[in-house]
């Protein structure tokens, strides 16, 4: 329990989705205009409407203004740099990163070519989304503001969250060897990753993946002791600027010292990535596609995307119960993406009257709390709703205090699911 619409930002952070039909640049490059390439000959009107566009996740529509801003000498590497977002999260990174190249061809002094550069280096590698600086003076022109993106001269600080909280806004995740799903999270606008845990009621980082993401905060003590497969864990909490994907909240989080815990039980004891829990997302409707590797947040309003098939869950504290056939026999489980299988504790597979296969292989399982030992096995069928797999594999985790077992990667893998939290429905693809 526990690739890629590029993240921008703004040296006041944009959180730049990647996810670019448009005309290449046929016109000469304009040069820079007066010695200062932000203020081109005209009032930037074509920019204001194109970002507008971007940011309602119209990237179309939105190239054809910035090829206009282009044109007119509106900031021409600014408005290059915004078609190559574009064509990205359209999905053509061939065309992503000929605006880029065109960009170093045609404006080799540009201050915009660092972030050009770094651009570049995300596309080119499939790295997670990083965060990408751009010039004082830019931050301070453009303003990416909820739905609209109204440009103002409003100084420094302000965070580019891409779609406002009443509309979409899609996060990419990459998975690990071991099926969890890692996404970049901003904390006070400083990058760092996280999983996105379904199974996980708070949001978690420990004091080392904080230290090594040079992510300072004032921590107070708090009464709260968290719980997980690897069982309890005392944590302190600090309030943050929290933001995924262009969803953003002011939030406690909870940070756990993991220095007593990697002293006791090594190294590998303690989580290798932050948590994101249902504190910062469960209240909102959204879309793990498996299949593209992105996560949609949905706003208000906004018609899902629904299936005939679909099943019901209801709710344990922050917690998704569902009840899928484990070998034929009905079993209610928690939907734990932060799980990398299927697991039950030893009390939970002697509860249904099974036991543990002569035939399993020894483990161990990585939780909050640390390392249990577990026994690696398979289970024959699962199915949910009117997806069933067969040769899954779970684990039985010894003396694990989770109250019901978990239905985690091995099964939710290669799916395409969508969360309604307000009719508690899961349709699944």
């Amino acid at each position: 329990m526990f690739n890629c619409k590029l993240a921008l930002s703004i040296s006041f952070s944009i959180s730049l989705l990647f996810l670019f039909s448009g005309v290449f640049p046929n016109t000469s490059p304009a040069a820079e205009i007066g010695g200062n390439e932000l203020y081109g000959t005209s009032s930037g009107t074509n920019m204001q409407k194109g970002i507008e566009l971007m940011m309602n996740g119209d990237y179309r529509s939105a190239i054809s203004y910035f090829e206009a801003a282009y044109k007119a000498r509106e900031h021409p590497p600014f408005a290059c740099w915004h078609q190559a977002i574009c064509y990205y999260n359209l999905g053509d990174k061939q065309r992503c990163k000929q605006y880029l190249k065109f960009i170093f061809a045609n404006f080799p002094k540009s201050r915009m070519i660092a972030s050009a550069q770094r651009t570049l280096a995300i596309v080119d590698s499939d790295e997670p989304p990083d965060e990408i600086q751009m010039p004082a003076d830019y931050a301070q022109t453009y303003r990416y503001a909820g739905q609209g993106a109204a440009m103002s001269r409003q100084g420094q600080g302000r965070s580019i969250t891409g779609k406002g909280s009443s509309n979409s806004s899609t996060a990419k995740f990459a998975r690990t060897a071991s099926g969890h799903m890692i996404v970049t999270v901003f904390i006070n606008g400083q990058p760092a990753h996280a999983m996105f845990d379904t199974g996980a009621e708070t949001t978690l980082f420990t004091s080392s993946q904080l230290e090594a993401a040079r992510i300072n905060l004032n921590t107070k003590r708090s009464n709260v002791t968290l719980v997980g497969v690897g069982g309890e864990t005392g944590v302190t909490e600090a309030e943050v600027d929290f933001s995924v994907g262009g969803i953003r909240k002011s939030m406690t989080i909870y940070v756990q010292n993991d220095t007593v815990l990697k002293n006791n039980q090594g190294e590998d004891s303690a989580l290798s990535y932050g948590l994101l829990g249902e504190d910062f997302f469960g209240d909102r409707a959204y879309t793990i596609d498996d299949r593209s590797r992105t996560i949609t947040f949905y706003g208000d309003g906004v018609a899902l995307p629904k299936s005939a098939n679909s099943v019901h869950f209801d709710r344990e504290g922050a917690l998704m119960i569902v009840t899928p056939k484990v070998n034929g026999r009905e079993c209610p489980m928690v939907l734990d993406t932060g799980c990398s299988g299927i697991a039950f504790s030893d009390k939970h597979i002697a509860g249904m009257g099974l036991s543990r296969p002569t035939s399993a292989n020894r483990g161990e399982a990585l939780g909050v709390g640390g390392r249990r030992d577990s026994y690696i096995f398979e289970i024959d069928t699962i199915q949910l709703g009117g997806i069933e797999k067969k040769h899954v594999s779970a684990s039985c985790d010894l003396h694990a205090t989770n109250s019901r077992p978990l239905l985690g990667s091995s099964f939710l893998e290669g799916l395409v699911l969508t969360v309604d939290p307000k009719s508690r429905l899961i349709y699944l693809q």
